[in-house]
């Protein structure tokens, strides 16, 4: 992800009694202009025979945001049924 800007940390996710890779990390770049070319340009890429998908972490940079399961989200394309 280097290509696309300055990089400040990686995590690659890993099975807490295994060891092995989940299959998933978290990179965390220097700027959001950084962040904007890996979105549009690294989404869908292959590695190792599995899609990479950039996504933005919420939780923690954006104010106010409440994940879907809690009542917030992105968008209006699942609705809950009850």
């Amino acid at each position: 992800f280097r290509q696309f800007g300055e990089v400040l940390s990686c995590s690659v996710v890993t099975d807490k009694h295994t060891g092995k890779p989940k299959g998933y990390a978290f990179v965390e770049f220097e700027s959001i202009e950084a962040l904007g070319k890996a979105r549009k340009n690294a989404m869908g890429w292959k590695f190792k025979k599995r899609r990479i998908i950039v996504d933005i972490e919420r939780g923690r940079t954006i104010p106010g945001w409440k994940p879907r399961r809690l009542g917030g989200g992105l968008g209006t394309t699942r609705s809950s049924e009850g």
